[in-house]
């Protein structure tokens, strides 16, 4: 006996209603098809999440990771021999990678910046004039560099140039800062991308997000996915539906939460730092930061939901008797997770395995249990040696 399985490759029921859908097809419009080419459910889910992040309908695409976002923006320009790509001189490592090996084969040049400083930018554009510029607005990294987005995307240079700009949002969110209105009001050739998987899916599948309001970067990109493949399954769509934030002053008000309680954790460790301490906190909210006087006006609530504690003057793997020193504590241990990542209701730790750096994410804890962590990593830090 044949068993039946399900399919999610649909089927018609005339021929005009085949010829409507390649219709659909060729112009990247709404329609349950072969499941490369997307779905009704796919599309509908891009449409809600526009409306979290605040972008024009129809401008936003879905990915299968936040990894496959940043690469199709990178390749909606083309790079080969000689494409000149200027990125953060700290960013994700795997973005970081893509370019300095992966496009570097084919001959494309990269140039490194601080993204914190316009000034930097600035001399970078002018000296090697990119084709590309690739930036986060929070570096996901120890220094966490903050980038001015509306006076950078002011620059003259940049507008004589006039390059694919492309702006990972993923750290503060659309929450945090509204990219798509500033990418709007610029009217530069800008793609904001995010990863979906943290704010959006709950760390219950992976999942990226791109968004421009310029219409041939956004008609390249569809080409891209849809010949690729690299947009969000079906199934992934339907899962992310169920567990998502069902609207968005909900997702807003998590977010803000999580922004909230990591840049209070951020300050009460900072608090314990002493000359002879053998830590440094990194959070752009602290005043210690390089950008503080930019960033507690550009992100009052907190502009990333990680901090990092940095050691100076311990010893080789120090980190990891760090982690070990705050995992000790019975307060830590039970508000707290060993783990990767961020966007979690609980706290988590989680110590660099390329550098002497700890990495700790806030949770959505209220107030008083906030309080009560707060005190925990103080004691913890404040008792080094």
């Amino acid at each position: 006996m044949a068993i039946e399985t399900k399919t999610n490759v649909p089927s018609f029921i005339d021929l005009e209603d085949v010829l409507a859908a390649q219709e659909a097809k060729r112009n990247h419009q709404a329609r349950d098809l072969y499941p490369r080419d997307g779905s009704l459910g796919l599309f509908s889910l891009e449409e809600e999440i526009a409306t979290y992040l605040s972008v024009r309908r129809g401008s936003l695409l879905l990915y299968n990771t936040g990894m496959s976002a940043v690469v199709d923006a990178l390749e909606v320009n083309n790079p080969t021999f000689g494409t000149k790509i200027v990125r953060g001189a700290q960013q994700y490592s795997q973005a970081g990678g893509y370019i300095s090996q992966d496009l570097k084969q084919r001959g494309a040049k990269s140039y490194l910046v601080d993204a914190g400083s316009i000034e930097d930018l600035d001399h970078v554009l002018i000296k090697h004039e990119p084709d590309i510029v690739f930036l986060e607005t929070v570096t996901n990294g120890s220094e966490m560099a903050v980038l001015d987005v509306e006076q950078f995307l002011k620059l003259d240079s940049l507008a004589r140039i006039n390059p694919v700009i492309i702006l990972d949002h993923t750290l503060p969110t659309s929450s945090g800062k509204r990219l798509s209105e500033i990418i709007e009001a610029s009217q530069r050739r800008v793609i904001g991308v995010e990863s979906g998987t943290k704010f959006i899916g709950m760390n219950t599948e992976m999942s990226g997000i791109a968004y421009t309001n310029n219409d041939e970067l956004l008609t390249r990109l569809k080409q891209r996915r849809q010949r690729t493949g690299s947009l969000l399954s079906s199934s992934a769509a339907e899962t992310i539906q169920r567990v998502m934030p069902r609207n968005v002053d909900e997702y807003n008000k998590r977010n803000i939460r999580i922004l909230r309680n990591t840049s209070r954790l951020a300050q009460a460790c900072y608090s314990a730092e002493s000359g002879q301490s053998g830590f440094i906190v990194t959070y752009p909210n602290l005043p210690s930061h390089p950008q503080f006087e930019y960033v507690k006006t550009a992100y009052p609530d907190g502009a990333a939901p990680v901090f990092f504690i940095q050691l100076t003057n311990f010893a080789e793997n120090g980190h990891h008797e760090l982690t070990r020193a705050l995992w000790r504590n019975d307060t830590i241990r039970l508000m707290c997770e060993l783990g990767q990542s961020f966007g979690f209701d609980k706290s988590r730790i989680w110590p660099d395995d390329h550098a002497p750096v700890v990495r700790v994410s806030g949770g959505t804890y209220l107030p008083k249990e906030e309080i009560e962590l707060e005190r925990a990593f103080y004691l913890v830090l404040s008792s080094l040696k």
